[in-house]
């Protein structure tokens, strides 16, 4: 009895001792997983950082090629953009990384675009709504477009929120617009910016530097003094004088007496505003000359003397209601004589004797005569008494005050050299050395024929086109075309968008750094940064 006894308490034993055994390798085997989780935190953790650091060594490397690029002339040529090549799976230690560099002003600008230019940028898919949600987006108005949307259609949603009434601050805030959605903006099964859909050709950083192709200061022709004109862009006195006496420009093309406004012309409006004032004798759009004097036509007496339609050899808005000869080219004006316009001259018969002359009272009694008795008209106000007119060129056939539009070669030579406005950068303009048909197609308003000519003399010129003025010797492109888009146009660029991927070897881990930075600000201006774990 007692042997069985010793048996079962020795089996008893036995069976405890496997249990706790069982039990032991549980919770090493628990131990363990948790170990290998923790281990493989731990290991992505640091390959995290060590992708971050990978990505940021491409986001250098992308800054470093930037920073070396000459900057007269920005194309595809440069080694920024060869370099997207060479960029790709760079191998570092335990990783690689993958960089690529993308001209902002090769985009058509969400803050400055028409709505023809967004309707155009896709033409299967962008509609009108899109078009207009994404000009009521940026306006500062609550006043909805047609098919637009404004704070009212936000904040009824299932999430409401605000409209920005203001510029676009990511080209991904296109999102929040009425009508957007992701596969418009990104393309289907993509979710990284600038690899599909429209988020490819659209931004909100476009900026270049407003200097000339030397880094100089540009002439401001809206400010600058006539004297400046002359010694820094070796103009002609009647060339600095028209543009002193026609400025503000509000487009480039004005220097050459281009108009671009669709709207009607000042020359119209004056003219009906002095259509009330007392005359009898010869009338212009400036005012009207009464008495025994002609006008700067040499006309006199009753009737209307009519404005000839505006050309490069007629002033736009000049200050002096003067008739210039035309010609029918540059080469014939540079050989005339630069003489007295058509009766601005002609001694004592001139603007002689009492009555009213255009824009500041241009009349004189006698020969040479700046001043003399009478009423001097500016704009539709009434100056009276002696010297109503301060810009009278007349008698003796001696011109003083003689004005010339820029002929097309000048305009050409000096047109990096001039600016319109003090601004230290210019928005929204498109580089015609690195923007795609795509877009240049959507710029030019549908045009997709010219976008095509412009690409193609692109190529010829070796890819890269360093005057705009140039692009007159594109198939079927006109002054007035030209003139209409030149002020949207660069050949330079200062934002550029980097996108530096990086890969672990060891796990596999993906890290990206994508940042919008201005190249020619101080300390490499960042206009916008997003990071982290993905693609």
């Amino acid at each position: 009895m007692a042997a069985n006894g010793n048996r079962k308490l020795t089996g008893t034993v036995l069976v405890g001792v496997m249990w706790l055994l069982v039990l032991m390798m549980a919770i090493l085997a628990v131990g363990a997983q948790n170990s290998r989780l923790d281990t493989r935190t731990s290991l992505s953790s640091v390959e995290k950082i060590r992708c971050r650091w990978l990505a940021r060594a491409g986001g250098e490397t992308a800054m470093a090629y930037l920073m070396d690029d000459l900057k007269d002339v920005d194309s595809l040529l440069d080694e920024w953009a060869i370099s997207n090549v060479d960029l790709q799976n760079v191998q570092m230690t335990d990783g690689t990384y993958t960089v690529a560099i993308t001209d902002e002003c090769s985009k058509l600008n969400l803050n400055t675009a028409t709505a023809n230019q967004l309707l155009n940028l896709d033409t299967e898919t962008m509609s009108e709504t899109i078009a207009e949600s994404i000009l009521d987006w940026r306006d500062q108005d609550e006043v909805v477009r047609t098919n637009g949307a404004e704070n009212g259609y936000y904040l009824n949603l299932d999430v409401g929120y605000l409209c920005r009434n203001g510029n676009f601050r990511t080209p991904r805030e296109n999102l929040r617009v009425k009508g957007m959605t992701e596969d418009l903006f990104y393309g289907k099964n993509n979710r990284i910016l600038g690899q599909g859909g429209w988020s490819r050709f659209v931004t909100c950083y476009s900026a270049v530097k407003n200097v000339d192709a030397s880094g100089g200061a540009r002439v401001n022709v809206n400010s600058a003094q006539e004297s400046d004109l002359i010694s820094k862009l070796s103009l002609s006195a009647p060339q600095a004088r028209y543009i002193t006496q026609n400025r503000p420009f509000t487009n480039i093309a004005g220097l050459i007496g281009i108009k671009i406004s669709t709207t009607s012309s000042t020359n119209s409006s004056t003219s009906t505003s002095n259509s009330n004032s007392t005359n009898s004798g010869s009338s212009n759009s400036g005012g009207s000359s009464q008495g025994g004097g002609g006008n700067s036509g040499g006309t006199s007496g009753s009737g209307s003397n009519q404005i000839a339609p505006q050309s490069l050899n007629s002033p736009v808005g000049a200050s002096l209601p003067i008739r210039w000869p035309q010609f029918s080219t540059v080469a014939a004006l540079l050989a005339a004589d630069a003489s007295v316009p058509e009766g601005a001259g002609g001694g004592s018969g001139q603007r002689r004797g009492e009555g009213q002359g255009g824009r500041g009272g241009e009349q004189g009694e006698g020969r040479g005569g700046r001043r003399g008795p009478g009423q001097g008209q500016d704009r539709g106000g009434m100056t009276s008494g002696r010297g109503g007119g301060t810009r009278g060129a007349m008698g003796d056939g001696n011109a003083q005050a003689q004005t010339q539009p820029l002929d097309w070669a000048t305009f050409s030579r000096i047109f990096d050299q001039i600016t319109l406005t003090d601004n230290k950068m210019i928005t929204g303009q498109i580089n015609i050395n690195t923007v795609g048909v795509e877009v240049l197609r959507a710029f030019l308003e549908g045009n997709e024929d010219l976008a095509n000519k412009i690409i193609s003399y692109r190529n010829s010129q070796g890819g890269e086109i360093t005057n705009l003025c140039n692009l007159i010797n594109v198939e079927g492109m006109t002054q007035q075309t030209l003139a209409k888009y030149l002020d949207q146009l660069c050949v330079r660029s200062s934002v550029y968008l980097i996108r530096a991927t990086a890969q672990s070897k060891s796990c596999g881990v993906r890290y990206f750094i994508e940042m919008a930075v201005n190249r020619d600000r101080e300390g490499r201006e960042m206009l916008y940064k997003l990071e982290g774990i993905g693609n």
